[in-house]
């Protein structure tokens, strides 16, 4: 293990001079786990990295039929926007991403349930 960098090991099958990062949600420190590259205060839960601070939700009104816009927009900050319809409704903060978005039903509570049909998916860049 990489002694300044606890999220990256010598791996000689993959490259005999250069860290290679370990796989995200490996453990890294106590409470901590490996994020892209980086140990931080996250939970690695059924696959998905969650920030400690997943604190935010969003409400709007849904109607059975009708689609919504969802837009995922990162600035040069790294500061996350996403907007639904047009209004912005979560934001975060150094945000960094591997590729991967995840959407879908979130809640625990009992008898509720969700559905989600995607109609389309763009992505734009600047």
């Amino acid at each position: 293990m990489n002694a300044a960098n606890s999220c990256e090991q010598c791996l000689p099958e993959t490259s005999v001079t250069t860290w290679t990062q370990r796989v995200d949600g490996t453990q890294c420190s106590s409470g901590q786990v490996c994020s892209a590259g980086v140990c931080g205060p996250k939970c690695f839960i059924g696959g998905i990295l969650y920030a400690e601070d997943d604190t935010q939700s969003a409400a709007f009104p849904v109607t059975r039929g009708t689609y919504h816009v969802y837009e995922l927009a990162v600035d040069a900050a790294k500061v996350a926007t996403v907007s639904i319809d047009g209004v912005a409704k979560l934001t975060r903060n150094n945000f960094t991403a591997n590729g991967s978005i995840a959407s879908g039903d979130q809640t625990n509570d009992a008898n509720v349930d969700g559905a989600m049909r995607i109609n389309s998916v763009e992505r734009l860049c600047p």
